[in-house]
This record gives C-alpha cells, structure tokens and sequence, in this order.
C-alpha cells in the first residue's frame, strides 16, 4: 500500500513539473510521506505518526505539560508560568511545536494569546493502540 502511495506522490509530481519537491508533502491518515529528489531520483520517506507522538511522550517536561493541560485550555504564557524559573520561554515554546508537531496538543490563536489543549483523539488513539498489542 505504502508503495502504490509513493508511486502516485511521484507520478502526480511529474504530471505537474515541480521541481520544488522538498516542499512537497502530504498527510494521508496515519502516515506522512515526505518525497525528495537527489541526483534525478526520487527519495521517499514514509514516517508513522505514531512515531512522532511517542517521541513527544518520551520528555519528562512536555509530559508535564500534557498533565498540566488536563486542567483545560491555557494560554501559552500562563503554561509557561507554571515552569518558571526552571524552563525559559524559548525551551517552552520548542516543547509546544513539538507537542502540536506530534498533535497531542491544539493550539488557536486569539489575538496575541496562543491557547493550548489537549488533543484527546490523539490519546485515545495511542491507547487503542497500546490496549491492541496486549491482544
């Protein structure tokens, strides 16, 4: 399946003459497929979500993170606020683009306030996933 994806991402690129492939990418379900030409062939990476949601669990701050948003949507500076003067903004706001990177979290923009909640489809689809290999 992965293949016949990559075959049409690459005859699609043809049909179009882009040379710009670096910027191509496309989100189909539960994978990302990155495609990439190097020396007149196609490179093309295929990267399970999951991946990313796992990795982003694997820090012990953005899973405080993920604890504190249990609470309910809150803005970025109050978030931040409850890590100082432990964690600087700048880590912070790496963590929230990882975090919404791997889209445990959302995040909205309302006016100059950036508001972060849980993403609970996402975990509830990590628990699926985790309770389906205790089958």
């Amino acid at each position: 399946m992965i293949a016949r994806i990559a075959l049409t991402i690459v005859q699609e690129i043809h049909a179009r003459g882009s040379q710009l492939l670096h910027d191509f990418s496309a989100s189909l379900q539960k994978i990302s497929v990155f495609v990439f030409r190097f020396k007149s062939k196609y490179i093309i990476i295929v990267k399970m979500k999951i991946d990313d949601a796992f990795k982003a669990l694997a820090d012990s701050t953005r899973r405080e993170i993920l604890f504190v948003l249990r609470q309910g949507e809150m803005t970025a500076g109050a978030l931040s606020a409850r890590f100082d003067p432990y964690i600087t903004k700048s880590s912070m706001s790496y963590h929230f683009a990882k975090l919404k990177e791997a889209g445990l979290v959302t995040a909205r923009r309302d006016g100059l306030q950036i508001w972060y909640a849980l993403y609970k489809p996402a975990f509830k689809e990590l628990a699926a996933w985790t309770l389906d290999l205790s089958r």
